[in-house]
């Protein structure tokens, strides 16, 4: 295995390359505004979070992939299993496609990767790195994303880096916009709109 680029900024940008051919991440903008997650950075070594979003508004169509360390990659993606179990309907294959979520089975040894289609991301367990990636406004299928989850884990990683990180510019059509969420196939809420 190639050494992993050693800065914040290099590993953002082997990860958009990677997710150039599902989301052209090239038409997007970076978009987070600190190198990880606060919580992520308290609970987990060398986390890293990137995220980007369209052009026009930032969050119609966005992009977010978290890489965070684990002790033990076994135990979880053992984890992950658990979690299925309990928040999907029982008597669901969760080794079978279906529209709640599954694992995608014979992958490498210590590898693992999750079609979790009811958080809207797939999550990959590769030796003691997770990765994340949440896509919203795509439309693109979960399940395609699962090779390059792996890839990004096994390139990446979950080393010690650099932290580079400097904020994005922020286009005007991003400021003043409503603030709320929005879930994919429904209107986004805004507290306090009628």
């Amino acid at each position: 295995m190639a050494r992993p680029p050693q800065s914040y900024t290099g590993r953002r940008d082997l990860i958009a390359e990677k997710l150039e051919p599902y989301f052209q991440i090239s038409a997007m903008l970076p978009k987070n505004m600190r190198p990880t997650s606060e919580i992520a950075e308290e609970l987990w070594d060398n986390s890293l979070w990137c995220s980007w979003g369209d052009r026009e508004t930032g969050y119609t169509r966005s992009v977010t992939v978290s890489i965070d360390q684990v002790a033990d990659g076994e135990r979880e993606a053992e984890g992950i299993r658990a979690m299925m179990r309990e928040e999907c309907p029982s008597g669901l294959d969760l080794q079978s496609p279906n529209p709640e979520a599954y694992e995608i089975i014979g992958q490498r040894a210590g590898e693992y990767v999750f079609v979790l289609n009811y958080l809207g991301h797939v999550r990959a367990v590769v030796g003691n790195c997770v990765i994340h990636i949440m896509p919203m406004g795509t439309g693109i299928d979960l399940s395609k994303l699962a090779d390059v989850a792996l890839d990004i884990g096994r390139t990446v990683g979950c080393s010690a880096y650099q932290n580079d990180f400097t904020l994005p510019d922020v286009p005007e059509e991003w400021r003043n916009q409503p603030v709320g969420w929005s879930t994919e196939g429904f209107p986004p809420y805004i507290p306090g709109a009628g």
